[in-house]
């Protein structure tokens, strides 16, 4: 598996992990993100695993917005999220994550 997602983020890492342990209303899929998941074969329960027990990576730079990538091992997705910008990387304070695309990784 290619190792090239950013820079680990042990404290994005927590706030997406307790985002997406608080419930479903804190994660959001746009519609690329759900096509992806669907070429895949991957379904909400799988992508909010990656998102539970997943590593964050990033953020990074993509236009005007920041995003990051989520990598869980067991099951292989990585998940690009945003949602970041306005807390000025105090992650404690992310509130909402958006679910951008989903992909196998390889």
């Amino acid at each position: 598996m290619s190792s090239n997602f950013g820079t680990d983020n042990p404290e994005l890492t927590q706030a997406i992990r307790r985002l997406s342990n608080a419930g479903t209303e804190n994660v959001w899929f746009i519609r690329h993100a759900e096509e992806e998941m669907d070429n895949d074969g991957f379904d909400h329960a799988e992508v909010l695993t990656c998102l539970r027990k997943g590593r964050a990576y990033g953020p990074e730079h993509h236009g005007t917005k920041l995003r990051a990538n989520v990598v869980h091992r067991g099951i292989h997705i990585r998940v690009v999220v945003e949602g970041l910008d306005e807390v000025n990387e105090d992650w404690s304070m992310l509130q909402r994550i958006t679910v951008v695309t989903v992909m196998r990784v390889t």
